[in-house]
């Protein structure tokens, strides 16, 4: 049974009751899913107001949160109405916040944390550049919610602009949406899950308290990637071209960061042959561009 941290305990009278049947931890507020904060219920009742019924709210919650939280990387240790205030967050933020706003308005929602083969999952817009800096395997979070007494998946991750802008280029980004009646979920190939999570999680925060592992430059270079490609990847035929037209970019208006980033995919391509030469023999060469 999961229990709330002692600091929380006073804020859960703002929190809705679980039905009967339902955990309460699927209703209340953690630590980092902060349901009972106020920006978090002003948010939730501003983006449902006029809905008749939890599944219209639920709809509509998820619809804002896919597209008006931008999908970034590398982001711990936030809140979710430290989320709300950035309008930007990685899986993990975006489900943890879609959580806090559906629970503040008294619908069960939780989480399911999917094993996957990172490169992989990513897709072709993570190029060879990038995947240097990604390990072999990771946690995929995404969203669920309790409607009409079935637990259903809704994934939010990527933004609708996100996914329009490169879907010609990564058949992942397909927009995934939400109608209230079953499963929205990321476009994983079967082939690139380890594990799936078949049962929904009252909370993530051992997740959101885990300390970040990449270094700063080179997650705010991805980010900037992907700014570029909500920006710019429709106009290009092929992941090579978006990635080469972002790192000229890059060079000339960011040449401090560009040169940190150069510095850093030396270096970890350098451990990476020192761990497994046979695995690097095949690594493309990659140039400064």
């Amino acid at each position: 049974m999961h229990h709330i941290r002692t600091e929380h305990v006073a804020h859960q009278r703002h929190v809705p009751n679980a039905p009967d049947g339902v955990p309460p931890a699927f209703v209340q507020a953690s630590r980092y899913c902060d349901a009972a904060s106020e920006p978090v219920r002003d948010a939730a009742a501003d983006i449902t107001r006029g809905a008749r019924t939890d599944r219209d709210r639920a709809v509509r919650v998820f619809h804002w949160t896919r597209d008006e939280i931008r999908y970034v990387v590398g982001i711990h240790r936030h809140r979710a109405s430290e989320t709300l205030r950035l309008r930007a967050g990685s899986c993990s933020n975006k489900a943890n916040l879609m959580a806090a706003m559906l629970r503040s308005i008294g619908i069960p929602s939780g989480f399911h944390v999917h094993r996957v083969r990172t490169r992989e999952y990513f897709g072709p817009l993570c190029s060879d550049r990038f995947k240097v800096f990604v390990s072999h395997e990771s946690n995929h979070v995404s969203g669920c919610v309790l409607l009409g007494g079935r637990w259903l998946e809704a994934d939010p991750t990527d933004d609708r602009m996100l996914s329009e802008r490169t879907v010609h280029l990564s058949p992942q980004s397909r927009l995934v949406a939400f109608g209230g009646d079953d499963h929205a979920r990321l476009h994983i190939e079967p082939g690139h899950l380890v594990r799936r999570s078949e049962h929904p999680s009252p909370d993530i925060d051992r997740m959101l308290e885990k300390r970040r592992r990449t270094a700063p430059q080179v997650l705010a270079v991805f980010n900037l990637y992907l700014e570029h490609c909500r920006m710019h990847a429709h106009k290009h035929q092929s992941v090579r071209s978006v990635q080469d037209s972002f790192f000229v970019w890059l060079r000339e208006q960011r040449p401090a960061l560009h040169a940190a980033f150069v510095a850093s995919e030396a270096w970890q391509r350098w451990r990476l042959r020192l761990r497994d030469p046979a695995a690097q023999q095949n690594d493309r060469s990659m140039h400064d561009r």
